[in-house]
């Protein structure tokens, strides 16, 4: 099936099932203006296919880091950088947003899936999520690494589900260099008469999680 890319209305030469056999540095640059919100880059895919497995992409990366780095090298399979300059409302990085029409059948649904195989004995340190805040000016609300919130009247049966053999430790304040200030040391063991629960679900059965301003 042949393929063609254009840039800004003017296509680029290839080949049937892509582009012609040498390297290419695709560059794009552009300026949106005017009162109404645009897209620089528009891809627009209709997945038709009727496959009974494997994976259908609107967009696919395949990267193969074979350059031997050194000191602090990275590699980023996808690269944002934002500078801010204007007055933005809501400023976000990567937004997602899906939809139905007609209840098709869906058996298991998540914006973002990620999996990690393996990647052989010299690694030496793993996190599947890895979130950093370097801002030295907090803001005046809300300043957290995870904001969760509902728009539905369903409300979600909880918060994180722990399946299968998914960790040994809830939470691990022992790695990386100092303790979180929210953990300290406490032998008390009458909580305030101000406590509160905190539920847990554990094969189908609640539990609570008592927690108090103060334990003597």
């Amino acid at each position: 099936m042949a393929s063609k890319v254009t840039i800004r209305g003017r296509p680029v030469k290839g080949t049937a099932g892509g582009l012609a056999q040498k390297d290419y540095q695709l560059s794009h640059s552009n300026t949106l203006e005017g009162a109404t919100a645009s897209n620089s880059v528009t891809l627009n895919v209709t997945d038709a296919s009727t496959g009974a497995s494997g994976y259908a992409r609107a967009l696919w990366i395949n990267a193969v880091i074979s350059g031997d780095k050194t000191v602090s090298g990275e590699h980023n399979s996808i690269g944002i950088d934002q500078h801010v300059t204007g007055n933005t409302p809501y400023l976000y990085g990567l937004t997602f947003y899906s939809y139905d029409t007609g209840n098709p059948t869906i058996d298991f649904a998540a914006p973002i899936s990620i999996y990690q195989d393996d990647l052989g004995t010299a690694l030496g340190a793993y996190v599947c999520m890895d979130l950093g805040i370097g801002m030295s000016n907090a803001p005046a609300d809300r300043f957290s690494y995870f904001r969760l919130r509902t728009h539905s009247t369903a409300t979600p049966t909880s918060v994180f589900r722990c399946e299968a053999n998914c960790a040994t430790n809830f939470i691990d304040t022992t790695a990386g260099t100092g303790c979180p200030t929210f953990i300290t040391t406490n032998t008390g063991t009458t909580p305030a008469g101000d406590g509160v629960l905190i539920a847990i679900s554990h094969n189908g059965t609640q539990y609570f999680i008592k927690a108090a301003s103060t334990w003597t």
